[in-house]
């Protein structure tokens, strides 16, 4: 887990998570830093998130710098074309955790190892000082109740921004994904 922005201000969601081909929504354990729609304040936070034609989340959970977690989107049951999702994230250094359970319909077809949302940065400083973030451990896979993995024939990366400071953004792919700025 990363450490705090050296300014506060901005708001921060990382996350991995999955969406649909349309990208008209996402299944999302999340880490945040600031005020959003969840709450939160200048710490660090948990929560489980699914973001569609409408949005909930379960409640925030604070964490701390260096905490080491572990976020995942699993079915968890199926009925019909209708499958039961779980959404967790977990703090493994102190035991807190956050989660929500959705069923839907929708066809999942794009697993997002990393990814940095912000709002609100008008400067470098208002992102995490260590000026890095690695999701660990990334894997997919398919086929309830099974669990086949997948194993793509490479990994890839996408930086994309719209607006605010250039902080050095980069990625870098793989089992081990990293987000640089």
């Amino acid at each position: 887990m990363p450490t705090n922005p050296l300014d506060n201000g901005a708001l921060i969601y990382l996350f991995n998570g999955i969406e649909p081909g349309d990208f008209s929504a996402i299944l999302q354990p999340v880490l945040q830093y600031g005020v959003g729609a969840a709450g939160g304040g200048n710490y660090w936070a948990i929560a489980s998130w699914y973001v569609g034609s409408s949005a909930f989340h379960s409640p925030l959970e604070t964490v701390n710098p260096g905490d080491t977690l572990y976020g995942y989107t699993q079915i968890t049951g199926e009925s019909g074309s209708t499958l039961d999702w779980k959404v967790d994230v977990q703090d493994k250094s102190t035991g807190a955790f956050s989660y929500i359970t959705i069923q839907t319909g929708d066809q999942w077809t794009w697993a997002l190892a990393g990814i940095l949302e912000v709002y609100g940065v008008t400067s470098c400083n208002d992102l995490p000082a260590d000026k890095k973030v690695s999701f660990a451990k990334s894997y997919a896979y398919h086929g309830f109740p099974n669990y086949d993995k997948l194993t793509p024939s490479e990994w890839s990366a996408m930086y994309w921004k719209n607006t605010g400071p250039a902080c050095k953004y980069s990625v870098t792919a793989g089992t081990t994904s990293t987000l640089h700025w």
